[in-house]
């Protein structure tokens, strides 16, 4: 994408850090580098951690104000849900401040899981969140705003999924499974021409995999930003996180083992691979001067 001039003004407030991404591009394995690994509860439930990711506790209400604001279609609860967003963003800032953190992680789930964007098998427009809007408004209310693209080879991601896709409302519908890949594609790839170039980046999947303490320090200086020095806390937090995503091969999970002949990866590569308009939105995500790695 062309770059959009950046407003050089930053607040004193959090940031909140946008997770994006389809489903199967890897938001659980950036959750635990953003938790201190798998195994360590604090991050959902410490309400005092101080080491600048705050807990889900400090926003949960807001992240339960979003899902309403983003997936309701009726005019009038619009207004009511997109006016307790923006106490939730004060009430959360004021939570923020009082532990210590610096850094709010998001969209959540009301049970505290991480959203895809877009969300699951929702394809309407209507419900999507806009990411230029949101920018705008938590940085009108004190609040930075960044972005971490979760980027992952489009049939891998799918095949890393389909089977959960299947086993809850999509079974024998391959096809519609493809379209929303592709659809989320392009979703995410327009939303991103909307922002400045420096408020988010594209984390790759497997290089997150493959190295994860050199993707916790990239992931590090993109949040921290001019506070990249000041910020060790938070440093240590995405390391101790790397660190469990350090696994011999042998312990990954299985579906990190994607099969390489299936007759709907071949329907999904030519589809997203071959298909001018996928293929345009799958380059444009790969592009190199946002890249993290």
């Amino acid at each position: 994408h062309a770059c959009i001039p950046q407003d050089d003004a930053h607040n004193d407030g959090p940031t909140y850090l946008f997770l994006s991404g389809i489903e199967g591009t890897g938001h659980h394995a950036v959750m635990t580098l953003l938790n201190s690994g798998e195994g360590n509860p604090n991050y959902m439930h410490d309400e005092q951690r101080g080491d600048g990711i705050c807990p889900h506790t400090v926003s949960s209400e807001l992240h339960l104000a979003l899902t309403r604001l983003w997936q309701t279609k009726d005019a009038n609860k619009f207004v009511q849900y997109e006016q307790t967003v923006l106490e939730e963003l004060y009430r959360s800032k004021e939570a923020a401040t009082a532990a210590g953190c610096r850094v709010v992680v998001g969209p959540f789930t009301p049970k505290g899981e991480p959203l895809s964007v877009p969300y699951g098998v929702e394809r309407d427009p209507l419900v999507r969140s806009e990411l230029y809007h949101f920018s705008q408004t938590l940085k009108s209310h004190g609040w930075n705003f960044k972005a971490l693209v979760l980027m992952r080879d489009p049939i891998e991601a799918f095949m890393s999924r389909w089977k959960a896709m299947a086993a809850c409302c999509l079974r024998g519908k391959e096809l519609t499974q493809m379209q929303i890949v592709e659809d989320g594609l392009m979703y995410i790839s327009n939303e991103l021409s909307t922002l400045p170039c420096s408020e988010y980046r594209i984390l790759n999947y497997n290089k997150l995999v493959q190295n994860p303490p050199v993707a916790a320090e990239a992931v590090y200086a993109f949040i921290a930003g001019e506070d990249s020095s000041g910020n060790q806390a938070l440093k240590a937090t995405l390391l101790r996180g790397a660190n469990h995503l350090t696994r011999p091969r042998s312990q990954r999970r299985a579906q990190d083992k994607l099969p390489r002949s299936n007759a709907v990866r071949k329907s999904l590569m030519l589809r997203l691979k071959d298909s001018d308009r996928s293929g345009m939105r799958w380059k444009a995500l790969r592009a190199p001067e946002q890249q993290l790695l």
